[in-house]
């Protein structure tokens, strides 16, 4: 029963919610221990409220899933979990998030939070069906955990962070829809209305558009004076290699047939060695130059 809850609050894409804790690591604050405190807990309370829109959201589609190749499978369309044990999980989820901002004392953390949840649930009911406009509702939901992550720790978020994060946000929701169309094929329409004004034709220029400001934007950010400064070098601009690497490697694998055709960036990262390599070099990398260098130069 817990294995099935679990699925059905896709803590698997809790992975996502990470990105609150990007400006903890960016901001060269990691190690303290009242920012790194209160970002863990900026997370859980984000997580746990996604974790209940999600099963609002299944409950919602719960007959349409049912006639999907891979969300079938998902405990309430498959009718291994009940529905009142899906509608008690939504509920004890957004309780404990609710809990969580109470114990933070934040109120514009909670407010965005709040915000993130509104825009979810705009996005579900009407936004999902309007192309482009879903996507940047995916994108601007991005820009929230940032955010988020920013207020947690009191730091002002850079600007081309911002940018990259919307634009990198984008391009991988135009990556989903592209897999969405593979993998449903013929039924893709039936199954999400958006689909019909998609085509792999067209997601493919959205998609080398957003790479391309993507990667301007972060090369941008490496050499900002303000990171120089705070690095003591400008050494963060060769991350720029896993950055590259990371990108083009997603846009590969929607082209490959190795996963079916799966285009959610999420299971990709949990399916693809190749990323999860590439990410964690990334990270050790990042760790290098906003705490190892700068140790090594003091």
């Amino acid at each position: 029963m817990v294995r099935l809850i679990l699925k059905q609050i896709r803590i698997h894409q809790w992975i996502k919610n990470l990105l609150i804790l990007a400006p903890l690591l960016f901001s060269g604050k990691l190690f303290v221990e009242s920012a790194f405190f209160y970002s863990v807990l900026a997370f859980f309370a984000f997580s746990l409220a996604a974790s209940s829109i999600y099963v609002l959201n299944d409950i919602k589609d719960v007959e349409s899933d049912r006639n999907h190749p891979v969300k079938r499978n998902r405990p309430l369309a498959s009718g291994k979990l009940s529905m009142r044990v899906a509608v008690i999980s939504a509920m004890l989820c957004i309780t404990i998030s609710g809990l969580l901002l109470y114990f933070i004392s934040n109120s514009m953390l909670a407010v965005i939070l709040i915000s993130y949840c509104v825009l979810n649930v705009l996005y579900s009911v009407y936004f999902k069906n309007i192309s482009i406009v879903d996507c940047i509702f995916i994108a601007i939901g991005f820009e929230l955990r940032i955010l988020a992550g920013c207020e947690a720790i009191g730091v002002k978020p850079s600007d081309f962070i911002l940018v990259v994060t919307f634009f990198l946000a984008l391009m991988l929701g135009f990556i989903k829809r592209k897999g969405e169309l593979k993998v449903l094929s013929q039924n893709a329409h039936g199954h999400r209305k958006v689909l019909s004004d998609y085509s792999p034709k067209l997601l493919d220029t959205y998609i080398y558009s957003c790479t391309t400001i993507t990667l301007i934007s972060y090369m941008f950010y490496t050499i900002d004076e303000d990171i120089i400064h705070l690095i003591g070098s400008d050494i963060l601009k060769y991350s720029l290699v896993f950055v590259v690497y990371g990108i083009f490697r997603f846009i590969q694998l929607t082209e490959l047939d190795k996963f079916q055709g799966e285009g959610d960036p999420t299971t990709l990262i949990y399916k693809d060695r190749a990323l999860q390599i590439t990410i964690v070099l990334f990270l050790a990398y990042i760790i290098f130059c906003f705490y190892g260098y700068r140790f090594m130069a003091s």
